[in-house]
C-alpha cells in the first residue's frame, strides 16, 4: 500500500524531523574511513598517518570552492 506522500516531491515535516534525528552526516573528514576502509578501528596513531585518509583529505581540499 502506498502513502500518498511517498511519491510526492513535497517535504512532510515529521518524516523530515525523525530523519535528522536518527540520520548524521558523516564529517567529510571521517568519511574515507566511514565507507572506504576495511578496518573496524584505527588507534589514534594509525589514524593520523593514514594514507588513504591524506590523500582523501588533500582531494576534499581540492574540490572546495575557492581554492
Amino acid at each position: 500500500m502506498k502513502f500518498p506522500d511517498e511519491t510526492s516531491p513535497k517535504s512532510h515535516p515529521v518524516r523530515d524531523w525523525v530523519t535528522r534525528q536518527l540520520v548524521q552526516q558523516v564529517p567529510a573528514e571521517l568519511a574515507t574511513c566511514e565507507f572506504s576502509c576495511s578496518a573496524n578501528q584505527c588507534s589514534a596513531e594509525e589514524w593520523s598517518h593514514c594514507s588513504r585518509r591524506k590523500l582523501a583529505a588533500e582531494a576534499a581540499r581540492d574540490t572546495e570552492p575557492g581554492s
